[in-house]
């Protein structure tokens, strides 16, 4: 007795594992962008706020004139 029957139930067998096969890179390609697009976003959003202390902590000049 064999593991396939016949050759029907092996292409099904093959079939299914790369449909399996096929989601789990879908799904692995999924957490590689997002974790990208996250640091990207981190990046940006670090940059604005270093801007912003830079703009913040530059004494204005019309401020020391008495």
């Amino acid at each position: 007795m064999s593991l396939f029957d016949n050759e029907i139930e092996l292409k099904d067998a093959i079939r299914d594992w790369l449909v399996y096969a096929l989601l789990f890179v879908v799904l692995l390609g999924c957490i590689v962008g997002f974790d990208a697009l996250k640091n990207r976003l981190l990046k940006m959003v670090r940059e604005r706020v270093k801007e912003r202390q830079n703009s913040t902590t530059v004494p204005d000049s019309n401020e020391h004139k008495v």
